[in-house]
């Protein structure tokens, strides 16, 4: 017995001392990359590395660019040409054995220990560990629908919720949609056969084919803490590829032209913004921040 429970306090501690990667999909919004970044390098810890996949169209978007690399030299930058080639390869070649994907309209609102998620993902078997979500998450942004957190769900060690994706209502868009890349945490080789086979061209298309091969996550639990810990401002529309009749607040060019005039968003105005749906549209603070060269 006691050599039992010295293997198993010996495999909890190597989960806690693990460490996941981030890759960051950003398309035209380099305002919205740095609050993401910002937010990320202040309130997250066991990062083992921050990619961003980005896109920019125009002269001024990699302008913008710029200024953010210069400000967060520590994440690695790569550009996009053939997304799904250069995708693969940050997934394959990355050190960590998780994963977490991100878009840059996403705010990180309180700490994440991505340590403790490791930890709880594998503890508990999960497929996934969601930072969207939690008991607080109870509408849909995009339906405007009441979604309430699972019935068959339960709450673990009086910080996590537990539930089964498979007998969720479909009508729950954001509780019974496994597959996102609004920060869940995965493991690397559940998802590597995924990134690799799918037909798709940019995140949207990536999502959209992930999100079809729900159904062969029968037996999957997903598990998320008690609080979201994120919140995304759909402040623009970049992607005029997908029929979204939202994200209108602020256009892209408007929040470009105040970046490159030296205003960010101020991220402590989303600090635990006791939010009830993954999305929302908040108003937004700019503050003057100084360029780095």
């Amino acid at each position: 017995m006691k050599k039992l429970l010295f293997l198993f306090a010996l495999f909890s501690n190597s989960l806690l001392a693990q460490s996941a990667s981030v890759i960051v999909f950003s398309y035209n919004r380099p305002m919205q990359l740095f609050a993401f970044l910002e937010s990320s390098d202040k309130r997250c810890s066991h990062i083992e590395k921050t990619y961003v996949l980005f896109r920019s169209d125009n002269e001024k978007s990699d302008q913008g660019y710029k200024i953010v690399q210069n400000h967060f030299p520590f994440v690695s930058f790569h550009q996009e040409g053939n997304f799904k080639k250069i995708l693969i390869s940050l997934v394959e070649n990355t050190p960590s054995k998780h994963i977490a994907f991100a878009v840059d309209d996403i705010i990180i609102t309180e700490h994440i220990n991505f340590a403790t998620c490791i930890y709880a993902l594998e503890k508990y078997k999960a497929w996934g560990f969601f930072l969207r979500l939690g008991k607080n998450i109870t509408s849909s942004y995009f339906s405007k629908e009441k979604t309430p957190p699972p019935r068959d769900g339960k709450v673990i060690a009086n910080r996590f919720f537990y539930w089964n994706v498979m007998k969720t209502s479909s009508r729950c868009n954001d509780w019974g949609y496994p597959n996102s890349l609004d920060i869940t945490l995965y493991r690397k080789k559940d998802i590597l056969p995924y990134i690799r086979h799918l037909n798709y061209c940019n995140p949207n298309t990536l999502e959209k084919m992930w999100a079809r091969k729900k159904n062969e996550l029968t037996r999957k639990k997903c598990i998320s803490f008690l609080h979201s810990k994120i919140i995304n401002l759909p402040l623009n529309l970049v992607n005029t590829s997908i029929n979204n009749p939202h994200g209108s607040v602020y256009s892209a060019d408007f929040l470009l032209d105040k970046f490159l005039e030296n205003y960010k968003i101020d991220i402590q105005t989303f600090y635990k913004p006791q939010n009830k749906a993954p999305h929302e549209d908040r108003p937004i603070t700019l503050i003057p921040f100084t360029s780095k060269k």
